[in-house]
């Protein structure tokens, strides 16, 4: 008997663990005898005995008298009797004879493991306290949890498209109510705790009631002259498209929500994904098959999809009407129904250029006039940001409507809540002095100081510009921005016009989390981006959700340290550029004074004033309930181990958020968010040159912390040589002084020791000199 005869006969084992198997055998012979051989036969042998008592058992038993009832406590199989009886907390896995009968009613979440698999080893007690933990709460909400041993339903894991271990997913049941329906992978990338784990199934799972998980899809096959009539604009209307690595044979209308694409278990989970877009988003949706159609698709920069790959996945276009320009705009966030149904149809709202008013643009977000001085829920709840192109419409042309097509993808790409409008509505003007206004009495928190009065000057030094131009307002805010435009050429600029937006592109707060990592921090040199610099900074503080007045107060303490620092920032802005224009025209009439020509006296007129942009900051909060294990994920507290609470905050270099942070302030107490005027301080200090501003004659700057590095917690400062960019060269050469230094002590000690050591006898001990007679000394 054969190893690949014993595989056929049990069926204990997935299609991936065979090929293996079967490709690390070879043409061996005699293996029956091979020690490794006769381990895996006894233990496959043991599962399938397992597997087959069990089935005995549910064959005894007998099929529950309806589906309904059997779902109802889907775990009653294997549920508390079962699991007092085996004396495990966990109940018996799910197999072949009862997985798609238990998965036909309710929402599953189920772990397909290996016995055998390290990763699965040590998931076991995170999934046994999950369980303890969330089976009361999920099965009220009629949400289960459950396993399959792929060992011993290999033919089961073979038909879900098991491939790797442990692999989480969740599932919902199909339209005829007769199985499962996968509908999700727990993603690879978050964390397996038990927490997470929970937190993942209170925003999922408990949209699976809403969200047309029980519906067919209607999106249609599209033929390959549709598709490039989509892709031309002659629809008509907006077409949201998804490109499959499959054929017209393989997947179409007839068998889309029945068929499993083979040994692609990305697409089948997608193919549930899109029968709830197609159900939710109110457009046209279609479905195109890549290598029944490669042309198109190679033509689409979809060439991937022209061939099977296990990791490939579907892509999602929207193709808008072609007279509004940059009609191809491709989906690139997140592949879950949600995120994909809310990104179509803000897509929809921005891809006409609504034309607004003030008083309409009030109805469509919370433009604040001014702001109460208290914890609101408001602020945790809108977060809309609006840039609207102001023009003058006795001097507007459609030559200024160009730049629009070209926005539309990179605004599609940005994953917060960015839309466009025009208008010519000059009421927007007037609004920007009363927030003006608003702001300095909204951070006049310390009543022992006097309000800081309006400055004219500054205000028109701030929003200076011809029209047109891009105004930003945000939800909840008194932080409105305007475009520097000197002329129409600025403002149809896309590179200067996409910086301004993207560098307004955040909420005033905005929560932390996986999903909003990248949007915060940025990952490519300062000097690319054009529009922020190394000196920005993140301030995170903690909060804990389930402190619902903790987290608004929070909120509402970032809000006005964002509205007290921006201030502070732009006042120090103004002087410096009020310092700069009257040092220029001293400079200029002294050419005068002293009998210069006339090219003279207009070169030191015109001459260009220093660039002076000091840091700004991003208010974010954490939420430590909910994601704690990211702390030291993202190396905040890998190195220096402390107690975080809610209230506690930290500052992140924007640019270098895996390499340096700060955790006190400027006095050397830890930083809090509830010590609004050290924290701001602090940032300051860290951002604003001693000459410009310095907050007390007693502080002293604080010293920066290491997230992670090649040489460990004591010696951080060493990976601070390297990273500390500003003395970069000085710092290269001190660390290879260092090095030298130790490893000449490292030498010298080594010397010693030797010639220590060849003087010891055998017995290790140290010989007397020699006698008189120059014989040598006896060993004492």
């Amino acid at each position: 008997m054969n190893l690949r005869r014993l595989i056929s006969i049990l069926g204990v084992i997935s299609i991936v663990q065979s090929q293996v198997i079967n490709k690390n055998l070879g043409n061996r012979g005699g293996i029956e005898d091979d020690a490794e051989f006769v381990e895996l036969k006894d233990g496959l042998l043991k599962q399938q005995q397992q597997a087959d008592g069990r089935e005995k058992s549910e064959q005894g038993a007998g099929e529950p008298a309806d589906v309904i009832a059997a779902n109802a406590n889907a775990n009653a199989e294997s549920g508390d009797n079962a699991a007092e009886q085996d004396g495990s907390a966990l109940p018996p896995s799910l197999n072949s004879k009862n997985f798609d009968r238990v998965l036909s009613s309710g929402v599953h979440f189920v772990e397909f493991f290996s016995p055998y698999c390290t990763h699965c080893k040590a998931l076991a007690p995170i999934w046994e306290e999950f369980y303890k933990s969330y089976r009361a709460e999920g099965e009220a909400e009629n949400i289960f949890l459950h396993q399959v041993d792929c060992v011993a339903n290999g033919d089961l894991c073979l038909r879900e498209s098991i491939s790797t271990y442990p692999n989480i997913r969740l599932y919902v049941p199909n339209e005829a109510g007769t199985a499962g329906s996968l509908t999700m992978k727990y993603p690879d990338e978050d964390p397996r705790t038990a927490e997470a784990f929970i937190n993942f199934l209170r925003e999922q799972a408990l949209d699976a009631k809403d969200a047309g998980y029980f519906k067919t899809s209607k999106s249609t096959l599209l033929t390959p002259s549709e598709m490039v009539a989509a892709i031309a604009g002659h629809q008509g209307q907006p077409y949201l498209v998804s490109f499959w690595p499959t054929t017209n044979e393989e997947l179409n209308d007839d068998n889309f929500d029945v068929v499993k694409i083979p040994k692609s278990s990305r697409c089948n989970e997608f193919k549930t994904v899109w029968s709830q877009v197609s159900n939710q988003v109110g457009v046209k949706t279609g479905t195109f098959n890549c290598r029944s159609n490669p042309k198109i698709c190679k033509a689409l920069g979809l060439s991937d999809l022209t061939k099977t790959t296990e990791r490939g996945m579907p892509a999602v276009y929207m193709f808008l009407p072609s007279e509004y320009g940059g009609n191809k705009i491709r989906y690139k966030s997140y592949n879950k129904a949600k995120f994909i149904v809310e990104w179509a149809k803000r897509l929809q709202q921005i891809y006409n250029v609504e034309e607004v008013t003030f008083n309409s643009l009030k109805t469509k977000m919370k433009l604040a006039p001014r702001l109460q001085r208290e914890a609101s829920t408001e602020s945790a709840i809108n977060s809309k940001i609006s840039f609207v192109y102001l023009y003058d419409k006795d001097a507007y042309v459609t030559e200024d409507e160009l730049i629009f097509g070209q926005l539309i993808q990179p605004i599609m790409d940005l994953n917060t809540e960015v839309y466009l409008y025009k208008s010519s509505d000059m009421k927007f003007l007037s609004f920007l002095e009363k927030q003006h206004n608003s702001l300095l009495e909204y951070i006049h928190y310390n009543e022992t100081e006097s309000q800081q009065p309006f400055n004219k000057k500054r205000f028109v030094s701030e929003t200076a510009s011809s029209l047109p131009t891009w105004l930003c307002f945000k939800d909840n805010s008194l932080i409105s921005q305007v475009f520097p435009s000197r002329s129409a050429r600025d403002v149809r600029d896309y590179g200067k016009a996409f910086n301004f937006i993207k560098s307004n592109a955040l909420p005033l707060v905005e929560e932390l989390n996986e999903m909003t990592f990248n949007s915060i921090f940025y990952h490519y040199p300062p000097n690319s981006a054009g529009f922020f610099t190394e000196d920005d900074k993140v301030v995170i503080s903690f909060v804990d959700s389930t402190d619902f007045n903790g987290v608004f107060e929070t909120i509402y303490q970032s809000s006005l340290l964002a509205h007290d620092y921006h201030n502070l920032r732009q006042n120090l802005m103004f002087t410096h550029l009020d310092e700069e224009r009257e040092s220029k025209r001293t400079k200029a009439q002294k050419v005068k004074d002293d009998g210069g020509d006339s090219v003279d006296y207009r070169h030191a007129l015109n001459r260009r004033l220093g660039l002076f942009d000091p840091g700004k900051i991003v208010p974010v909060y954490l939420d430590l309930k909910k994601n704690s294990a990211l702390l030291d994920k993202w190396g905040w507290n890998r190195l220096h181990k402390r107690d975080i609470k809610p209230g506690d905050a930290i500052v992140v270099s924007r640019y270098d958020a895996k390499k340096m942070f700060w955790d006190k302030d400027i006095y050397g107490a830890p930083l809090s968010i509830s010590k609004l005027r050290n924290l701001r301080d602090t940032i300051a200090a860290l951002n604003f040159e001693p000459k410009l501003f310095v907050p007390s004659p007693k502080y002293s700057m604080p010293k920066w912390k290491y997230v992670s590095g090649t040489f460990g917690e004591h010696f951080a400062f060493l990976d601070g040589i390297l990273t500390f960019k500003k003395h970069s060269y000085m710092g290269s050469a001190l660390l290879v002084i260092v090095v030298a230094v130790v490893l000449l002590h490292l030498r010298r000690r080594r010397r010693m020791r030797s010639q220590k050591l060849r003087g010891l006898g055998i017995l290790g001990k140290i010989p007397s000199p020699p006698n008189s007679n120059g014989r040598p000394g006896k060993f004492d």
